[in-house]
């Protein structure tokens, strides 16, 4: 799953399918929009994963501290994404300290996997980046 996600985010290569021509452009804005979704659900698995479903069961285990563990997996979580900005490094730590404690409560990462594609696609759409 992770070979596969991989393609879809990173190495991809996208412009091997969509024409170069403006007019193919706007009658195939669909493959964009697909690519974009199917894109955002895979790094979201990804990181929900790895991130939440692998490490924090671990790291309790490890550190004998339920709170230690979401903490040390939302400052992970923030610092993997320090290639966008300082700025967002600190929400998106907000953010792994939010998505670790629901993981914490509930087990399931379904939810935070909706949830993170979703912002990740927000993103995408704000910054233009689709």
């Amino acid at each position: 799953m992770y070979i596969i996600s991989y393609y879809l985010m990173e190495g991809f290569p996208i412009s091997n399918w969509v024409p170069k021509t403006s007019h193919h452009i706007h009658q195939e804005w669909w493959i964009l929009c697909t690519l974009g979704v199917f894109g955002t659900l895979a790094a979201a698995f990804r990181e929900e994963l790895i991130l939440r479903a692998y490490l924090i069961p671990r790291l309790e285990y490890l550190l004998k501290s339920t709170k230690l563990s979401v903490v040390v997996t939302a400052i992970l979580f923030g610092l993997l994404h320090l290639y966008i900005g300082p700025r967002l490094v600190v929400s998106t730590l907000i953010g792994g300290l939010l998505f670790g404690a629901f993981f914490c409560y509930t087990r399931r990462i379904w939810p935070l996997v909706v949830a993170h594609s979703m912002w990740n696609l927000r993103i995408m759409l704000d910054t233009g980046a689709f």
